[in-house]
């Protein structure tokens, strides 16, 4: 049976705060992170191997690290977890940018020597790890890592772009879920937007062409983008000025909002 996370979300009472990151947190005494990523806790309670992919449009040294971190609290039943390092860089200190949670995992060389020792959840820099990695590993450990975008389609491109199209339909029938967020700014804090993808029940056939893979993400999101906004706006939690604002470089946000009738928005 596919969860409708919508409805989960609100029966937890949740409904007026959810999209408020200061006020999920306080309300449950937990990090902010882990009541952004609630709506796929069962699809992660669940895993033991796979990929799951987290994307912000944040510009930060290291994309959607919140969220990731927060995956780690909900994963413990896999096994041990550490984090690979991308690439030597003449700025190391870059790489500790990061939340506790991942800075106090063994910063191991490669997804290969972290599995060999044993880790199951295995932290990586999408850029850096080739195709033919994460498909040798996915049936096997649990391989979680960001990239940047606020739309599933979009970090699924800005995480696997160099893999060629031949391995963009192996690597989505390993995903568990691909999981994006667009922070909006407001006079009482920070919004969140998200945009999911998870797998549908029955396998997706073949997906040989790039529009192929993208509409099938599109076709199966268990939270849109577009309906997030759209209901913040609805409830005053937003304006447009400040979606627009915050997301200035997204165009399918901007097209988006030109699209929406202003007699059926209810703005601040």
């Amino acid at each position: 049976m596919r969860v409708n996370f919508k409805r989960e979300v609100r029966s937890q009472g949740l409904a007026d705060d959810r999209y408020n990151v200061v006020a999920m947190s306080q309300q449950r005494q937990e990090p902010a992170a882990l009541e952004i990523i609630e709506p796929i806790r069962n699809l992660l309670d669940r895993a033991h191997s796979g990929l799951v992919l987290f994307g912000s449009v944040k510009i930060k040294e290291h994309y959607a690290a919140d969220l990731v971190a927060a995956s780690l609290h909900v994963t413990d039943h896999v096994g041990p977890a550490a984090r690979v390092k991308p690439r030597n860089r003449g700025t190391p200190a870059k790489e500790w940018l990061v939340p506790d949670e991942i800075k106090e995992l063994p910063y191991l060389p490669s997804i290969e020597s972290a599995f060999d020792q044993g880790y199951r959840r295995i932290i990586y820099h999408p850029n850096y790890t080739d195709a033919d990695t994460l498909l040798q590993y996915a049936d096997d450990a649990l391989l979680i890592s960001g990239a940047y975008g606020g739309q599933a389609a979009d970090i699924y491109l800005s995480a696997w772009r160099a893999t060629g199209i031949e391995k963009y339909s192996d690597l989505l029938a390993r995903a568990i879920a691909l999981f994006a967020v667009m922070p909006i700014m407001t006079t009482d804090g920070e919004r969140i937007a998200r945009d999911v993808y998870v797998p549908p029940r029955n396998p997706a056939p073949p997906l040989n062409r790039f529009d192929d893979v993208l509409e099938h993400i599109e076709q199966h999101r268990a939270l849109k983008w577009q309906d997030e906004l759209t209901e913040m706006l609805n409830a005053g939690f937003v304006t447009l000025a400040q979606i627009r604002e915050s997301l200035s470089r997204d165009r399918d946000v901007q097209e988006f909002l030109k699209s929406l009738n202003a007699r059926d928005v209810e703005t601040t």
